[in-house]
């Protein structure tokens, strides 16, 4: 395992994405409470026996990382170290849980800025720490409520309670136009919503109650996911790659 030096700076991180480059190097895309999402070079991290391949989705390390001098890949460092601090084996060793953990990181990596959020990373860490821990496997409902969370934290937080149209409560009949933001009444969609899916005020209702339920009451509770999803690839701009694990 590659140590922290001394004369590193070292930060307390999430692996939150990668990118392989060339032919052993790799960018790994950390989220950090104290610095937002930052970007690290490591040098050989795919070749046999790399001390780098400790850096797994989801696992939190201690990183030491170097300002790369004169560097014209703007504010991407080199990792000069790491060492686990939580390895994530009980995520890691069960593709039910390895999804919603790779939904988790994929949004937490999508959302996040260089601007520090502790919430952000606070809503990931507990999520992570409860995929990887918790007897049971996660309800829909987690699901939802950790994606209306993170949206909401990066301040994208979904339309249950108003409609954006009027401003008025929920009422009979309700679209979902995530283009729009949430939940709309029927006639008050914009033009452009066309063909947006009715959604249930019982579902809005417990979408509400799942965004300010705390992750641990949530874990097994069933909701409605795909409008979640939906709202949260159009904030993103593309398909989520983590639904490939959800649905198998």
């Amino acid at each position: 395992m590659a140590r922290v030096r001394e004369a590193d700076t070292t930060v307390d991180a999430i692996v939150v994405g990668r990118l392989d480059v060339g032919e052993q190097d790799r960018v790994f895309r950390l989220l950090t409470a104290e610095s937002g999402l930052v970007s690290g070079w490591a040098n050989r991290a795919r070749a046999a026996r790399s001390p780098f391949a400790v850096l797994d989705l989801g696992v939190r390390v201690s990183v030491g990382v170097r300002r790369r001098p004169r560097s014209e890949v703007g504010d991407l460092v080199t990792i000069t170290g790491v060492q686990v601090v939580e390895p994530r084996i009980g995520v890691r060793g069960d593709l039910d849980r390895l999804g919603p953990a790779a939904l988790a990181c994929e949004l937490a990596a999508g959302l996040g800025t260089t601007v520090p959020d502790p919430r952000l990373f606070g809503c990931l860490e507990t999520a992570l720490l409860l995929l990887d821990q918790h007897p049971e496997l996660p309800g829909t409902g987690f699901l939802a409520a950790l994606v209306a969370k993170l949206l909401t934290f990066a301040g994208l937080a979904p339309a249950l309670e108003r409609c954006p149209g009027c401003g008025a409560a929920p009422e009979r009949p309700m679209a979902w136009f995530a283009g729009g933001g949430g939940a709309f009444h029927v006639e008050h969609l914009p033009p452009d919503a066309a063909g947006a899916p009715r959604i249930e005020l019982e579902a809005l209702t417990t979408l509400a109650s799942l965004r300010r339920m705390p992750l641990l009451d949530a874990y097994a509770v069933a909701g409605e996911l795909a409008p979640m999803l939906a709202l949260a690839e159009w904030h993103l701009g593309h398909s989520l790659r983590a639904r490939v694990w959800l649905q198998g």
